[in-house]
């Protein structure tokens, strides 16, 4: 009886409840368009930067493309096996047979 009488929408507890929802719902949106803006803000700074920076970005990859091309290929030497599988099968065979 007692939580009916303090539940009714005219108790000064249920409009307390009601405005700390509203004051909630507010606070929620608030912080969220903070979040959305900052982050809106920042993509906008990122993009700025690429722009500004993009000449020296290309004169970077080429410089780099120009070493890469100085380089010999090395790729058949990477590709070549220097012990076969099956020695390392064996050593790691009898490293643990003596463990």
């Amino acid at each position: 009886m007692w939580l009916q009488s303090f539940l009714r929408p005219s108790s000064k507890f249920f409009l307390f409840k009601q405005f700390m929802w509203i004051e909630g719902i507010k606070l929620m949106i608030m912080g969220m368009t903070t979040v959305f803006l900052f982050l809106v803000v920042m993509m906008f700074c990122i993009h700025l930067i690429a722009w500004v920076s993009r000449h020296a970005t290309k004169v970077e990859q080429k410089q780099i493309e120009k070493e890469n091309r100085g380089k010999a290929d090395l790729s058949p030497l990477l590709e070549e096996e220097s012990v076969p599988i099956a020695v390392f099968a064996a050593a790691i065979t009898a490293y643990e047979a003596e463990r």
